[in-house]
């Protein structure tokens, strides 16, 4: 069973956590599935079309991971960086979010 201690929640009451991404070592981050959902058609096919509730993000550094999540949350690319660059312009693409790409090629 997940070990709660090493989950990160985005706690915001008019999101509840119903979406689960697993990171490396076990970790995992509680996400709301609205929020993915109207950022990337990726997320909307895996939770709306194939009725998943959690998608395994191993392939990305966890801190790529958590900034990615909080750029969707907040509608902005505040703190990217070089160190997960990277990572979250592949994420954008993988999971096809439009705005995040064009940030990344605007970085």
């Amino acid at each position: 069973s997940p070990n709660m201690a090493t989950s990160r929640y985005f706690c915001k009451p008019e999101y509840p956590n119903d979406f689960t991404l697993l990171l490396k070592l076990d970790r995992q981050l509680l996400t709301n599935s609205k929020v993915l959902v109207s950022n990337g058609s990726v997320f909307k096919h895996i939770i709306e079309d194939l009725g998943i509730k959690c998608h395994e993000m191993d392939d990305f550094e966890d801190e790529a991971v958590e900034l990615f999540v909080e750029f969707m949350y907040s509608g902005t690319v505040d703190g990217l960086n070089t160190s997960v660059f990277r990572d979250i312009y592949k994420m954008a693409n993988v999971f096809d979010v439009p705005w995040i790409i064009t940030a990344c090629i605007q970085y």
